[in-house]
Order: structure tokens, then C-alpha cells, then sequence
């Protein structure tokens, strides 16, 4: 009985993991993006920082959405989806600074996650 429970830990660590990163982001289809990050555990470590950053650093009122682009084995993306107000030069700013940083810190994680600004009017 002992090594079942070892087992299930890891389902059940990944299981909370995706359901700590509800707190910050949405998901679009939320079975596909958690098999995903269940898949890639390095960037569910990072998504929280990402979107703490966005919040205090962008905009505090932007709604973050996470969609899986999956084209097959060869070629899975992250998308971070941010719903803002914020004018398009500034999201274009922080978009380069963060594709930098993210190739620069992280090259493996940059290969699987993108960044995408949809703006919308009040």
C-alpha cells in the first residue's frame, strides 16, 4: 500500500499545481492546458511570476488567459492571452522585454510559452 501512495503523489502535486495557477490565470480549454503543464512542470514554476509581473508592472486590471496552440507532437505553445486597457505601445514594449528575457533566462521554457496583448475599449 505504501508505494501506491508514492505513486499518487505526483498527481496529486501536479493536480494542485494547475489548480494554484487558477488564482492568476483562466484557462480556455482547461483539460488540454493542464495535461500540458502536468507535461511541463518548469513552466508551471514560472507562469505565477509572470503573471504577479504583468499585474504590478502593466496592468493590475488585466484578465490572463492561458490557450494551448497544439499542432501536433512537434509543436505545442503556452499561449498567455492578456486582456488589457493598456495602450498597444506600451503592451509592445513589454512584450519585446519579455521575449528578451525569457530567451536570455529561460531558453528552454521561451521554446513552449508565448505572450499575446488582445486590447479591448471600455
Amino acid at each position: 500500500m505504501e508505494q501506491l501512495a508514492t505513486l499518487e503523489a505526483p498527481v496529486r502535486k501536479k493536480k494542485r499545481n494547475c489548480d494554484y495557477l487558477k488564482q492568476y490565470f483562466s484557462f480556455e480549454e482547461p483539460p488540454k492546458e493542464e495535461a500540458f503543464l502536468a507535461d511541463n512542470p518548469d513552466i508551471v514554476e514560472i507562469l505565477p511570476s509572470i503573471a504577479k509581473d504583468i499585474k504590478t508592472n502593466l496592468d493590475e486590471n488585466a484578465q490572463l488567459v492561458l490557450h494551448l496552440l497544439d499542432m501536433g507532437e512537434d509543436w505545442r505553445t503556452l499561449f498567455i492571452y492578456v486582456y488589457t486597457r493598456i495602450d498597444r505601445k506600451i503592451t509592445s514594449h513589454y512584450q519585446s522585454v519579455f521575449f528578451d528575457k525569457m530567451f536570455r533566462l529561460f531558453p528552454e521554457i521561451s521554446k513552449n510559452l508565448n505572450l499575446a496583448f488582445l486590447h479591448y475599449e471600455i
